[in-house]
């Protein structure tokens, strides 16, 4: 049996989008086949957000930097390809944004990576947002024979060389890893100016500096503190008008977690409560979206935890 969520408010921030983290949902009791349809009930829960990223590859010892074990020496879940979940999910939705948290930018090529966000972005009438992110896992590197150290200024490049080819037709451009001259990439993105581009990363003044020069909001290290996301918001916003931008035009979504020093849930309404409690701090320090965090608050609750159940009684206290 499902552990039930109240329906009275919980408190959740007022404004802030409610977002759901689709990683780790897939596992030996829900098949992949079966998420689009769970995307389609949490939308008409009231979900704003879904929420996904991407690794290319796992070894017997890998660890995020927020302490989570994601090393493995077995298929242990099925992790797809983002974009094409995403096109599957567009096929079922009609309204959640389908947002990339993150893709690994300096590990795609250009043509192809522009062909496939433009694809997704029309299936889903503009409802893409691609974060980005240079990664943390040597592996994935590895994998594809990427430098580690190159990671972020081909993460740049990728994503410029992208938006020369949403953007202009034909279209041409000169970069350290990719050159073309006077060609068309199709389709088209629905938005004319391509899908808005998320940049993750550390609080840093780089990051600030990528976020407020090049990007459409920050997507905060899921092992920052809520003093790094404070820190992070003021860097932007100071990046901002050095340049002359309104920093009420860059978003700032981070990930609630439960937090491993606070008591156990126990039951769904009062792990809801958390929930709420948590994205109303991270409100308060400048985030604009919230994502929670499904698959690891399920483990603080008994029983299985119905998840358009928690998104409507989350969105009943917006």
């Amino acid at each position: 049996m499902q552990s039930q969520v109240g329906s009275r408010a919980v408190g959740w921030p007022v404004g802030v989008p409610v977002g759901i983290q689709l990683s780790g949902l897939v596992h030996d009791r829900l098949e992949l086949s079966a998420l689009p349809g769970l995307v389609a009930d949490l939308e008409q829960a009231g979900a704003d957000d879904v929420v996904y990223g991407e690794h290319l590859a796992y070894a017997g010892t890998m660890t995020h930097p927020s302490g989570k074990l994601l090393g493995r020496t077995d298929r242990t879940s099925a992790v797809s390809d983002v974009l094409v979940l995403f096109a599957a999910i567009a096929a079922r939705t009609q309204r959640i944004r389908l947002c990339t948290s993150i893709v690994l930018g300096a590990l795609h090529e250009p043509f192809l990576f522009a062909k496939q966000t433009a694809s997704v972005d029309r299936l889903s009438e503009g409802r893409l947002v691609l974060g980005v992110g240079a990664g943390w896992s040597r592996v994935d590197f590895a994998a594809v024979g990427v430098p580690f150290e190159e990671r972020f200024a081909r993460m740049e490049e990728t994503v410029e060389a992208c938006r020369r080819l949403w953007t202009t037709a034909p279209a041409s451009f000169e970069g350290r890893w990719h050159h073309f001259a006077d060609v068309v990439s199709e389709p088209a993105p629905w938005r004319a100016d391509g899908p808005p581009v998320w940049w993750g990363g550390k609080s840093t003044p780089v990051t600030a500096r990528r976020v407020a020069e090049r990007g459409d909001g920050w997507i905060v290290s899921e092992a920052a503190t809520l003093a790094d996301v404070r820190d992070g918001v003021a860097a932007i916003r100071a990046a901002c008008r050095r340049i002359g931008r309104d920093a009420a035009t860059v978003g700032v979504r981070a990930t609630v977690k439960p937090d491993p020093d606070a008591p156990v849930a126990g039951s769904a309404s009062e792990m809801a409560a958390q929930i709420a409690r948590r994205a109303t701090e991270l409100a308060e320090a400048g985030v604009s979206h919230v994502t929670v965090a499904l698959a690891d608050w399920r483990a603080t609750i008994d029983g299985p935890l119905d998840a358009a159940g928690l998104v409507a009684a989350l969105r009943g206290g917006a």
